[in-house]
């Protein structure tokens, strides 16, 4: 799809067509015209409703803005180089389904939006999911020498000799024939997201609000950099030297690899009493290539016990308070896409998609009804467009109406 369009990722399930949506879809192509039974065989559950529903605003945003199909083969591998031919081949029928179920969509849609009206009404009283922040958003380097950058605005040669910015989001170290080593800290504000190639040619792309400390070169028997929010790896290979990324209470073990670690912060204890928890983060470690070992506490396991190991497409899980990681398969490309400049959100509840969004674009997010904050949606849109756009993408689920008037995103 274009950037400016969004689509919904329950319409498939691992490789292929959600079941539901494959039966509707299949009656759609094979015939121009609908009779009572297929309607009625496309009516037997709701979850054929809804994601016909779901299919039909794509259709809808392809008519308002009078564009042609995109090819779909070059659409799909920018937004994902690293997709695999294998996922890309179901995107191809999916986009064909769309042109030949077009008509037929239509008088579906009718019989949904009677049966499944999409208006909310709004309950009385508001909530403000997210409040936009006065405080300046600029990328800071700062050493442990007390010398401070503001990337774009002042010359990261300030920082060394060693060090040189590469393009606007980017900044990238050498190694020196030096003994002189630095520790150099990136912190990375709400709203951008940023590149740091350190010495070993290792590269690391941090999320807003992430903060990376790491030493102008690598000197001694292994490679360590300390990580707070989220941050994707691309680790150079070097088995003399493993890498670790220390993140919390995790510390990840690699000698050449890519995952992605995202640590995020729990909220405060309620007001009921409880105590606060003795670990404030979870943590997520994604495995994308290569392999790595997760330890708690420090970077070698603690006497019998053994590292977690991951191998490629396994996720690790540590909730808040637990001491142990839950394993799972996950679709990898699915954390990466925040450093190619998209959104995505897996059914997701709506007041943490407003939150992320409003903390992007630094707006205030209102809830007119509290209770479209728990509806789950899966979303998917590039960040690097306008809020407003971001709006009309939202509107295009039909599931909440949203609007956008002086610096405030409104969800009614």
């Amino acid at each position: 799809m274009s950037n400016n369009e969004t689509v919904d990722e329950s319409l498939i399930v691992g490789d292929k067509l959600n079941p539901a949506m494959e039966q509707a879809l299949r009656l759609m192509e094979q015939s121009d015209e609908l009779t009572e039974q297929d309607i009625a065989q496309l009516l037997a559950d709701d979850d054929t409703l809804r994601l016909t529903q779901e299919l039909w605003t794509v259709k809808q945003a392809i008519d308002r803005t009078h564009a042609k199909l995109p090819d779909i083969e070059q659409e799909w591998q920018r937004v994902n180089p690293a997709a695999t031919a294998r996922r890309r081949a179901n995107i191809k029928p999916y986009v064909r389904y769309i042109v030949a179920a077009a008509a037929a969509i239509l008088l579906l849609v009718v019989f949904t939006l009677h049966r499944h009206p999409s208006a909310i009404r709004p309950d009385s009283g508001e909530y403000v999911a997210y409040k936009a922040s006065p405080a300046q958003r600029d990328i800071v380097i700062t050493s442990d020498q007390g010398n401070s950058v503001v990337v774009n605005k002042q010359s990261v040669s300030a920082l060394g000799s060693e060090v040189s910015q590469t393009d606007e989001l980017t900044i990238a170290y050498q190694q020196l024939n030096t003994n002189i080593v630095e520790s150099h800290t990136a912190t990375i504000p709400e709203g951008k997201t940023f590149k740091v190639v350190l010495s070993d040619g290792s590269e690391v792309w941090l999320n807003a609000g992430s903060r990376l400390v790491y030493p102008t070169q690598f000197i001694g028997s292994s490679r360590e950099v300390q990580l707070e929010g989220e941050a994707y790896f691309k680790v150079a290979h070097d088995a003399r030297h493993p890498f670790i990324v220390k993140a919390g209470d995790v510390y990840t073990r690699v000698l050449g690899t890519e995952f992605n670690i995202r640590m995020k912060q729990q909220p405060p204890a309620s007001a009921s009493g409880s105590q606060p928890s003795a670990c404030p983060y979870s943590y997520e470690i994604t495995l994308v290539s290569g392999k790595i070992s997760l330890t708690t506490g420090s970077p070698e396991p603690s006497t019998g016990s053994r590292p977690v190991v991951l191998t490629p497409g396994m996720q690790a899980v540590m909730e808040t308070g637990s001491s142990a990681f839950d394993l799972k398969e996950v679709d990898t490309d699915l954390y990466s896409y925040w450093k190619e400049g998209f959104f995505f959100f897996d059914d997701e509840p709506l007041e943490t998609i407003m939150k992320q969004i409003g903390s992007w674009y630094n707006v205030n997010v209102v809830f007119r009804n509290p209770k479209n904050c728990n509806i789950r949606m899966h979303f998917f849109c590039d960040h690097n467009g306008s809020v407003a756009q971001v709006v009309e993408q939202l509107n295009m689920l039909q599931k909440v109406s949203v609007t956008f008037s002086k610096d405030t995103i409104y969800i009614d």
